[in-house]
């Protein structure tokens, strides 16, 4: 009986030299090679498993192992030997440096094959996940996750890992106090070819002399042709816009300026190019938030949402305008026969002129909230909401990224959820994190 390097079944072949589980050609007897020079299986006395010791892991720790996995598998491409690692194989020792217990999975390399990097990788990450790699960049989570496969499933190798580490470590190397009130991250999330969401913040002095804050969120419609497009052009002409309006002080109200703001948005998303009768015309959400002197004016289109969270809760401070909405806000279904439902997904009102050429106007709602006392403003896409589905689950999310959190890890720690989760959609996130008035 011979062990599947693929699978890792212990289970005969069929009699074709195939895995009888998964179908891949098994290796011969002859072709499971000893460990590569450079690798050990004799770990120290008192090795602990990771998958017991690495959620109590400090997020520097864990980018490290990372590093050290990456040094053994270029071992085993080096000489050729593929390999593919269980999690239970990884030890780490006082120190915490990495040891393997034992090269479970290894074979030799045939022909055109290429060592691939990525069953490693997951299985060092499902030692680290959620925590602590949620406290990373998105990227790095991306890089471990079992959800995740690369474009057209390209195999991905050591040099190809290092490089996309090397960037992770880069964006967590900025620095947090430019980020301490502010911060966006959209993410492509693990199973979409291309990221369709868009987000802008901008913050400046109001003529009236205090300060301003402005927040978009965008999540192009996937059906609709150029959705990337419409995104961005919404979220960039809708902060445009809502600096512009702030910046002037013009005799309109705030609800006025947001409001203004998203129809300016959805000029600009009717004006991208499109060819009728080659799919549907450019389509996006919108939500945007204006903040000023304690007061938060929150205006959208769709279902991207807005919410308040403070040390005592969470406030939904917008109404989705999608099908499965109105289904269950009028009673007629239950949130759960609406999730199964075809239409679950489908918006009632969006930008731009997808909804038909009669659509030259849209109806944005726009609420204004009293900001009491210190919280965060978190604006997002359903790539997120979709896994937090009331605000307390969400509220209580915000609260567990840490009492001293700023916004830029407040907005990883939300967006690497959602890839911990399964990241199915893009995930797009905003915050503002107000002092107390």
């Amino acid at each position: 009986m011979i062990g599947c390097p693929f699978c890792l079944a212990q289970a005969p072949d069929r009699g074709d030299e195939t895995c009888a589980t998964c179908g891949h050609r098994l290796p011969s007897a002859t072709s499971r090679p000893a460990p590569p020079r450079g690798v050990s299986t004799a770990p120290p006395p008192g090795a602990r498993r990771l998958v017991d010791a690495g959620s109590s892991l400090p997020l520097d720790a864990a980018i490290a192992l990372v590093h050290q996995l990456l040094d053994l598998a270029a071992h085993f491409e080096a000489a050729g030997t593929g390999w593919r690692p269980v999690p239970g194989d990884f030890l780490i020792d006082a120190d915490a440096r990495l040891h393997l217990s034992e090269a479970r999975g290894a074979w030799r390399l045939e022909g055109a094959e290429r060592f691939e990097i990525k069953r490693p990788l997951i299985a060092l990450g499902t030692c680290l996940v959620p925590a602590p790699l949620v406290l990373g960049a998105p990227r790095l989570v991306r890089l471990l996750s079992a959800h995740h496969e690369p474009p057209t499933h390209r195999v991905i190798s050591v040099a190809d890992a290092r490089l996309e580490l090397a960037r992770a470590e880069r964006e967590l190397a900025l620095p947090d106090d430019d980020f301490a009130t502010m911060a966006a991250i959209t993410d492509q999330g693990l199973r979409r070819e291309r990221n369709e969401d868009a987000v802008e913040i901008a913050s400046g002095v109001a003529r009236d002399g205090g300060r301003f804050f402005a927040l978009v969120v965008c999540d192009g419609i996937a059906r609709s042709t150029r959705a990337k497009a419409a995104a961005s052009a919404a979220a960039r002409t809708a902060r445009a816009a809502l600096e512009r309006f702030a910046e002037e002080g013009d005799a309109r109200t705030a609800n006025a300026m947001v409001a203004d703001a998203i129809h300016e948005a959805h000029r600009a998303v009717c004006s991208q190019r499109f060819h009728p009768g080659r799919g549907e015309p450019p389509g996006t959400t919108i939500v945007c938030a204006l903040v000023h002197r304690n007061r938060l004016v929150v205006g959208w289109v769709g279902d991207s949402r807005a919410y308040w969270v403070t040390g005592d809760g969470a406030t939904q401070l917008t109404r989705d305008h999608s099908w499965i909405h109105d289904v269950v806000a009028s009673g007629a279904m239950s949130e759960a026969d609406a999730l199964r439902h075809p239409l679950a997904h489908a918006l009632t009102r969006c930008l731009g002129p997808i909804e038909g050429p009669g659509a030259s106007e849209i109806e944005p709602d726009v609420v204004t909230h009293s900001l009491r006392g210190s919280g965060h403003v978190v604006l997002c896409s359903d790539g997120l909401w979709t896994y937090y589905r009331d605000a307390v689950a969400l509220g209580r999310l915000v609260g567990d990224a840490g009492p001293r959190a700023n916004a830029a890890r407040i907005a990883r720690y939300l967006v690497n959820n959602a890839l911990v989760r399964g990241g199915g959609d893009n995930v797009s996130v905003a915050i503002y994190a107000h002092a107390r008035g």
